[in-house]
């Protein structure tokens, strides 16, 4: 029963890490509207700083769900 519960967190964060990469590129495009090599590298960061923000989450609350079983 354990390893089934770990193989479907780990599936679960194969597909949300993507998931966040993705949204958070979307989001900060839309938020910053690069339009010079200054916006594209601030853009860059703020990517970087968003995706890993939301990894950190990510990896919590997954770490939350498996101790609890």
């Amino acid at each position: 029963m354990k390893n089934d519960l770990s193989s479907i967190l780990a599936v679960i964060l194969l597909f949300a890490t993507v998931g966040i990469s993705v949204l958070t590129g979307i989001t900060v495009y839309n938020w910053i509207d690069p339009d010079s090599l200054g916006g594209g590298l601030l853009f860059m960061g703020a990517w970087a700083l968003c995706s890993y923000a939301g990894y950190l989450l990510l990896s919590r609350l997954i770490g939350l769900i498996h101790k609890e079983n």
